[in-house]
């Protein structure tokens, strides 16, 4: 189907989304969703994917010493939207309800295009946010200047099920 169609958000019950609950087990392979938003995301985007899907052959290591990326992720999903609806956007945004920065977040998230990736490894979660948040890993796949709503990942499964399937089922 065309790359930029989402289904219609009526056909997604709250049973659907809501009702379930999800082992998390990083020793299996989890799922989880990364979302790249505004222009610069959009220009870098082959890059980032590139480090996430293929890391080069040496490893990055945090400070303790740990591998943050040993293999690589499976692309299982990919989604570019020109915007991204209210609705959308909020369940992207990292921030709560009641947050000073939530309604900010929703404005800046629905001003922009999005690339929406559902991701597979091992210990998903963590290995994503350990990419995401070292200075020499987020170096290499991302811009410095990005601010926290270029790259918003999917914190629980729960939530990755909930926008897996608001942008693919």
């Amino acid at each position: 189907g065309p790359l930029s169609a989402v289904p219609h958000s009526a056909g997604l019950t709250p049973d659907v989304l809501y009702k379930h609950s999800f082992m998390c087990n990083p020793e299996l392979e989890q799922v989880v969703v990364l979302t790249l938003t505004g222009p610069t995301a959009m220009r870098s985007a082959g890059n980032c994917l590139r480090d996430l899907l293929r890391p080069p052959p040496y490893n990055s290591r945090n400070s303790s010493g740990e591998d943050l990326i040993d293999g690589g992720f499976e692309l299982l999903g990919l989604k570019w939207l020109p915007q991204l609806s209210r609705n959308q956007a909020k369940e992207l945004t990292p921030y709560e309800v009641g947050d000073r920065h939530w309604q900010a977040s929703i404005d800046c998230l629905v001003s922009s295009p999005a690339l929406v990736c559902v991701l597979r490894r091992v210990d998903a979660f963590k290995a994503l946010a350990a990419v995401l948040t070292t200075p020499k890993a987020r170096a290499s796949l991302f811009n410095e200047n990005y601010g926290t709503l270029e790259k918003v990942m999917s914190p629980t499964p729960e939530l990755a099920f909930r926008q897996a399937a608001l942008f693919f089922a």
